[in-house]
């Protein structure tokens, strides 16, 4: 499925909800294509505090729910541990912007603690030359953490390697309140990752 804006911002997905690569004109954002087979070039994870952390993938082909994808829609609904959750894709008309909307239910009698950790693949390259070294590109993305009064740490990233048109840049963060972040996968996934 191919979803798009009027801003030519497109969101490849897979059948089984992975995502395949994000777009904006002639810019990948992401790195490294994503997968049929899991772990996306993007996802969003819903985690758990109990005595342990427990955690979900809430995108994709792992998802204990059910999905609509459709080549206006993106949107995936389930339950995990007693708490329900709807997450939708939302591309902003004429940006090239993107939102992920999440909602979260508890349908225990319990109180939960939770909280949501983005995932997002950064590469910033021309769409069709990614098949260059992954490495080579990689090592041109500037990361900057600038601090929003309300909004908290918005990640900023940059492709100092010139694109077709100018130097693609990218900045993340949450409207409710970012709590913190990391720029490596590793720090997320794990060396058991590679």
């Amino acid at each position: 499925y191919r979803i798009r804006n009027s801003a030519q911002t497109q969101f490849s997905v897979f059948d089984n909800g992975e995502i395949e690569s994000i777009s904006c004109g002639k810019v990948q954002v992401n790195l490294i294509q994503g997968s049929p087979m899991g772990l996306g070039c993007c996802n969003i994870y819903l985690r758990l505090h109990t005595d342990k952390y427990e955690s979900i993938s809430l995108l994709g082909s792992a998802i204990h729910g059910m999905q609509l994808i459709d080549d206006k829609n993106y949107e995936v609904k389930g339950q995990f541990k007693g708490i329900e959750y709807a997450c939708r894709l939302l591309l902003v008309e004429d940006m090239n912007a993107w939102l992920w909307s999440v909602q979260l239910y508890n349908t225990t009698d319990l109180e939960a603690e939770v909280d949501l950790i983005a995932v997002q693949d950064v590469g910033l390259s021309c769409a069709n030359g990614n098949e260059k070294n992954n490495y080579y590109i990689s090592q041109y993305v500037d990361y900057q953490s600038l601090q929003h009064p309300e909004h908290g740490p918005i990640v900023c990233c940059r492709q100092n390697e010139h694109g077709p048109d100018s130097i693609p840049w990218l900045a993340l963060g949450c409207l409710d309140k970012t709590a913190s972040f990391s720029t490596d996968g590793v720090q997320f996934y794990g060396y058991q990752y590679r």
